[in-house]
């Protein structure tokens, strides 16, 4: 008799949407050991942060979780921290990274991060939604909303859907 054990795989990401800024495409696939960057046209890898450059990079063994997105050429984590990492020379082809920011994440186990109009909103189990400024890090303000489930962020509101309900929150 004959027995198959299909290989264990290490899930080291969050299920996230892949990313696009400009021509580049960038995937954080669930058991990848590195944040992947593609060329959108021909989907040739362009680049990969691995998770050993990462902490290198971040001077400990702090992993991150999660791709929260990317906005002109500095890429945005998630995980036990947020943070900022800046691709000195583009996303396309960055000649090195430089870590812009990063502060302790004030949310729940596995809540999520957005990023939306040059802002993070990060929910923090106690009902209340954390906006951050996406270039500084410093936080800009707090809403009280239970928005666990989705964002969506416009110029004059933002719409939160947590607990069963969406939620109009002003800016």
């Amino acid at each position: 008799m004959h027995a198959y054990m299909p290989v264990r795989r290490t899930i080291r990401w969050r299920t996230t949407p892949p990313v696009v800024v400009g021509d580049v495409v960038l995937a954080a696939p669930l058991d990848s050991t590195a944040l992947l960057a593609f060329d959108l046209a021909e989907g040739r890898v362009l680049w990969s942060l691995s998770d050993h450059q990462e902490a290198e990079l971040f001077g400990s063994r702090q992993s991150y979780d999660h791709l929260v997105g990317a906005q002109g050429d500095t890429i945005y984590l998630g995980g036990p921290e947020l943070a900022a990492l800046r691709c000195v020379g583009g996303l396309r082809a960055p000649s090195s990274w430089e870590l812009a920011w990063r502060i302790p994440t004030p949310s729940a186990l596995g809540s999520r991060t957005w990023l939306a109009n040059g802002a993070l909103f990060v929910p923090d189990g106690a009902g209340r939604l954390r906006e951050f400024d996406a270039r500084t890090g410093e936080e800009r303000r707090v809403f009280a909303s239970d928005a666990t489930l989705g964002l969506l962020a416009q110029d004059t509101a933002l719409f939160a859907v947590g607990g069963g309900t969406v939620e109009r929150l002003e800016r």
